[in-house]
């Protein structure tokens, strides 16, 4: 995502784990995903997510794993 532009999503999924489906990608600790028009975008680890995306809605997951896809 560049540094400048802010993207406006519909949902923004901040997660403790996000588990790729793709094999042998890592394990990404504290990042997040966004929606935007059913569409999957990022991830971005989360710090950065919250500069970059403005959400209509935040979902935050601190103690769960997410498996995009």
């Amino acid at each position: 995502m560049p540094s400048t532009a802010t993207q406006e999503v519909e949902l923004l999924i901040e997660a403790r784990w996000i588990l790729p489906m793709s094999e042998g990608l890592p394990v990404l600790e504290r990042y997040a995903i966004a929606i935007k028009d059913g569409c999957l975008k990022g991830p971005w680890p989360i710090d950065e997510a919250r500069k970059h995306v403005t959400a209509k809605r935040r979902l935050c997951l601190d103690h769960h794993a997410l498996l995009p896809g």
